[in-house]
């Protein structure tokens, strides 16, 4: 699905990238009955990168301390400055789900079934955030990074459900 904003206000009124502007998405699922109360299930997802924006610039400037009137340690802080809208694509997101249903009934007279499975079964570290960074190098010199942060790697699961 291709999705494009425009707004007089943001991103000099140049059309870009909506965050929903997702152009691959692929879901899998396989769902096999292996006896009469017993059920496995698999599904694998796969999306393209999301649009996002990341900074243009990191800007360094240095920061007095109020008390002393002197350079506060660290001497310098940085902020980031903002590039075009949405210019930029995340990594994909692809991740496979496994599933074990038994059926079964509760209390002889009610339908119920107890579930185990796992999510992200390869331990895919699938990027949830990115933010910018900036370590001191051993001249003195601050480098920044685009960082990713992932959330759910594998994860089991577990669910009871019951129909009265």
């Amino acid at each position: 699905m291709k999705a494009e904003n425009q707004f007089a206000d943001l991103n000099n009124g140049r059309p870009f990238a909506a965050s929903t502007d997702i152009r691959n998405a692929l879901s899998l699922t396989l769902e096999r009955n292996i006896s009469s109360m017993l059920i496995f299930s698999a599904t694998w997802q796969y999306r393209s990168g999301r649009p996002i924006t990341i900074p243009a610039n990191v800007l360094l400037y240095p920061v007095l301390n109020p008390e002393t009137g002197k350079l506060s340690d660290p001497y310098l802080r940085y902020t980031v400055v903002g590039g075009e809208r949405n210019s930029y694509r995340a990594k994909p997101f692809h991740k496979l789900d496994f599933s074990l249903t038994q059926r079964y009934k509760a209390f002889r007279k009610y339908d119920a079934s107890f579930s185990v499975g796992i999510y992200n079964l390869y331990n895919r570290a699938n990027p949830y955030l990115y933010y910018v960074k900036s370590t001191i190098q051993p001249d003195g010199s601050y480098k920044s990074a685009l960082i990713s942060m992932s959330l759910f790697t594998i994860l089991p699961s577990f669910s009871w459900s019951m129909k009265f």
